[in-house]
């Protein structure tokens, strides 16, 4: 996974590499993989000394994503929300 910061709360993520081996990895598969990477990237706190784990996530699609990239240039796709269990290390 690439993750890049671009400005403060906002970020670009970028699956790398085949879900499964040998597979094709779809738009959605990427999507999916997004949002479950995405528990605490915005965070205020300090990743040094917090933890985040995602102990539930919801995604509601309006459709399927389409492209290669992540972001989907036929416009919006949905939103997804996660509870977080924030712990210090």
């Amino acid at each position: 996974m690439f993750i890049e910061k671009l400005i403060a709360g906002v970020f670009w993520l970028s699956p790398r590499g085949e879900l499964v081996k040998g597979e094709e990895t779809t738009p959605l598969d990427k999507l999916s993989l997004a949002v479950d990477s995405a528990n605490g990237v915005g965070s205020a706190q300090d990743f040094q000394h917090f933890i985040y784990m995602n102990t539930d996530t919801v995604v509601h699609l309006h459709r399927l994503p389409v492209g290669v990239d992540f972001f989907d240039r036929s416009g919006y796709v949905g939103t997804c929300a996660q509870t977080l269990l924030v712990q210090r290390r």
